[in-house]
């Protein structure tokens, strides 16, 4: 009975740890795609509404990859909210100017 609590124990934090490194990845993933639709919005010529509902889905997946993680990665997170927090003027601005 021992036995099989310590086997279930063990596979529990297992799967915990397989999980953190998983929402790791997939938040470093999210900020990259966040990255590469940054770099590429001067080459892309959608209506703002179009990147706002990208962005809003972008940093929704970024920040539930982000809670579910245990490491540390305030620095990557920093990063990404002054990408995002410039790209909202740009689109403002644009939108302005339209």
């Amino acid at each position: 009975m021992q036995r099989t609590q310590s086997k279930t124990s063990t596979a529990e934090a297992c799967e915990a740890k397989t999980d953190s490194r998983l929402c790791e990845k997939s938040f470093k993933v999210s900020c990259f795609l966040f990255h590469i639709f940054l770099k590429c919005l001067k080459y892309l010529k959608f209506e703002v509404v179009f990147y706002l509902k990208v962005v809003k889905a972008l940093v929704h997946l970024i920040i539930n990859s982000y809670e579910r993680t245990n490491s540390r990665l305030s620095e990557t997170l920093s990063t990404f909210t002054v990408s995002y927090f410039k790209f909202i003027k740009t689109a403002s601005l644009q939108e302005t100017r339209s």
